[in-house]
């Protein structure tokens, strides 16, 4: 039994990863006349916006995410709130999350749960790849926990 759920944790985290990425790094031909600003305003006013100095870099690089990573985000998430609950509930363990008590309630555990992933959505971070990916590893690291903590104080 251990060893069947420390499997699928493993595996529901391997689906967060991509096997294969194609990136196209290829440049728009350069235009080198002199009028390029009146003949292109409104690309002559984009590099003008690029060209300023910045702390954080314009470029972003924006990946769709995969029905597979939903999939894996939802999935790790009900396994978090169940586990968690299964083991504060048995007294195996407190809660680590500084927004709640030590010992909260069922209804609280699945309350945050819930406006979590709400605020995920409203946010719209479950549009961003790499958002989805980096929480999906997290949320698999602490689901981990929560089994090896049920496992080693029941089995």
């Amino acid at each position: 039994m251990k060893a069947v759920i420390v499997s699928l944790t493993i595996l529901l985290s391997l689906f967060s990863f991509p096997i294969h990425a194609e990136l196209n790094l290829t440049l728009p031909p350069i235009k080198t006349n002199k009028d390029f600003c009146v003949q292109e305003p409104e690309t002559c006013k984009k590099l003008e916006e690029y060209s300023r100095p910045s702390l954080l870099p314009k470029f972003t690089f924006k990946e769709d995410v995969t029905k597979q990573d939903k999939i894996v985000f939802y999935s790790l998430h009900i396994i978090d709130a169940w586990s968690t609950d299964r083991a504060i509930s048995a007294g195996y363990a407190r809660e680590l999350n500084p927004l709640m008590p030590d010992y909260p309630s069922s209804g609280r555990i699945w309350g945050q749960k819930f406006a979590l992933i709400g605020l995920y959505e409203y946010a719209q971070w479950l549009d961003n790849r790499t958002v989805v990916v980096t929480i999906n590893v997290v949320t698999g690291l602490i689901v981990a926990n929560n089994l090896k903590i049920i496992i080693d104080n029941e089995y």
